[in-house]
């Protein structure tokens, strides 16, 4: 394709659509016609670090009277795209969360650890974590260097109430009657989790909803 060229100004590229963005390619750009017999269509290609390939509707107006013409009609303009400021395609975006710095296996996430990023959404995991909202009260099972993208099997809930341990549980409304006793966990419980409960005082056996660590309210 490089051995065919136009004036620039004979050369003019359909505008592409308001949705596509601009981003710098970091490869020189390839160009060719992807469909054949036809030179209506350019294909432009990026190799890296994201390949991306965008296609441009080309047309040739024809040359003016008097100037000089040494290509046949509908030839692609290799020197004008050459000419002009790369044209390149932004993929998709997506918000993450990416770790600031190591994260060892059973630390306790908290906003101060992590970041959220736009990355490319070509290639990431389904299951990246997009909000660091999403890992509150959360804890990782790896071991996560700096800059890696939290997927959800990275992370678990944290525990908040452990077994055999004493915890508080609350029964009753806010701004209203409320109870507060202390009880002893019978099972393990992470943030939301019901779990039974006994009070060491009657030995009764209740239930309720964790809330934090060695906090439940009744049901």
């Amino acid at each position: 394709m490089g051995q065919e060229q136009l004036p620039a100004d004979q050369v003019r590229f359909a505008a592409l659509d308001s949705r596509v963005r601009i981003a710098p390619c970091q490869e020189p750009l390839q160009f060719d016609y992807p469909f054949s017999g036809s030179r209506e269509t350019v294909r432009v290609r990026c190799a890296g670090p994201t390949a991306w390939q965008l296609f441009l509707r080309l047309t040739v107006r024809p040359p003016v009277a008097g100037a000089p013409s040494g290509q046949p009609a509908g030839a692609p303009a290799a020197v004008a795209m050459r000419a002009s400021a790369p044209v390149t395609l932004q993929p998709p975006m997506r918000t993450v969360v990416i770790a600031k710095r190591l994260l060892q296996r059973g630390t306790e996430l908290d906003a101060s650890m992590l970041e959220e990023v736009q990355k490319p959404a070509m290639g990431l995991d389904q299951l990246a974590i997009g909000s660091i909202k999403d890992v509150a009260r959360a804890e990782t099972v790896r071991d996560l260097p700096a800059g890696t993208v939290l997927r959800s099997y990275d992370i678990k809930r944290s525990l908040m109430v452990r077994k055999g341990q004493s915890a508080t549980l609350t029964v009753g409304q806010n701004g209203s009657f409320q109870i507060t006793v202390r009880v002893e966990a019978q099972q393990d419980g992470h943030l939301g989790e019901q779990i039974r409960l006994k009070n060491p005082e009657s030995g009764r056996l209740i239930s309720g909803v964790v809330t934090g660590p060695n906090t439940l309210k009744g049901l």
